[in-house]
């Protein structure tokens, strides 16, 4: 049987807190309610914000040598063995990390709120 690429199951992982997020802070951020359109820069503003902060905090995590522990205890609790060994840090790949990851969630939150206003009732 095939394996699914690593990175697979951590950016499902991603996507799935990431859509969890923007549903509850887009309450918060654009006060959606039933009818109301939103301002597709805000959403991904904020969007870009979550994931970049996310990846910052595990740049951070990385960067204090407490990454490796962290996965070994997360992936011991759900009963599995981690096959991942945690890379030195490295300033550049931390920042292109975060750069990359706030652009991608700027763009899939202005995604989801032009979509938003094109499905909502005039």
């Amino acid at each position: 049987m095939r394996q699914p690429h690593p990175a697979a199951s951590c950016l499902c992982v991603e996507f799935i807190f990431f859509l969890m997020w923007c549903t509850l802070e887009c309450r918060k951020v654009v006060i959606i309610m039933k009818g109301s359109k939103m301002n597709p820069y805000s959403v991904g503003l904020v969007a870009g914000g979550f994931l970049g902060g996310l990846h910052a905090v595990w740049a951070l995590v990385v960067a204090l040598k407490l990454a490796q522990p962290l996965l070994d205890w997360v992936f011991a609790l759900h009963f599995l063995v981690n096959p991942y060994t945690v890379q030195p840090f490295e300033m550049g790949t931390a920042v292109l990390l975060v750069a990359v990851t706030g652009v991608f969630g700027y763009a899939a939150g202005w995604l989801f709120g032009a979509l938003w206003n094109g499905l909502v009732k005039k």
